[in-house]
């Protein structure tokens, strides 16, 4: 399942940017946020190889770079592992040319483990999520495309359409079955 919003309802001045903005302020003590909602940066899911190239070769050389600080370090291991996740994190940033038609936001928010902002899912192994700011519902346009390839796409559409009506956010938002790839 992805949660697509369309990238028209955000500010066209930012949107060419690598990064959307922030979305929120910062999670702080106080009336005027929720603290059950993560705050991140929001960005826009790229589609083209040619994008993908010109990310690989920025990344380059600072990946050599840790690679030759960790090379000297005693558990090397420990800091790939961590480059791994990290490029991992990034990798979610770009989808096959395929799902162009989509038009993707993803949030990015960077927590603690142990953070109670982080949930799981009840796949098998399950998954971590986050709960997003309500910016992807509140506007016009918002559309949850659920996989061709879920195994019940009708009892998940249906899930989410209840979800959705629970908090008052069906009317501003679609939800969807996705193209095959």
């Amino acid at each position: 399942m992805q949660i697509a919003a369309a990238l028209s309802a955000f500010d066209q001045r930012r949107a060419s940017s690598k990064s959307l903005g922030p979305v929120r302020r910062p999670i702080l003590p106080g009336p005027l946020l929720d603290q059950g909602r993560a705050d991140g940066t929001l960005y826009r899911v790229k589609y083209e190889d040619a994008e993908v190239r010109e990310t690989l070769t920025r990344l380059r050389d600072p990946l050599a770079a840790i690679g030759v600080v960790s090379d000297k370090t005693a558990e090397p291991e420990a800091i790939y592992e961590l480059v791994r996740v990290i490029v991992s994190e990034v990798l979610h940033l770009y989808q096959y040319q395929e799902r162009r038609q989509e038009q993707e936001a993803r949030l990015v928010a960077n927590l603690p483990i142990s953070s109670p902002l982080i949930d799981i899912d009840e796949s098998d192994p399950g998954r971590l999520y986050l709960r997003s700011p309500d910016v992807l519902f509140t506007g016009g346009g918002t559309r949850i495309l659920v996989s061709p390839t879920c195994r019940d796409a009708a009892a998940a559409m249906i899930n989410l359409k209840h979800r959705l009506a629970r908090h008052g956010l069906l009317g501003t938002t679609t939800i969807g079955l996705g193209e095959q790839p």
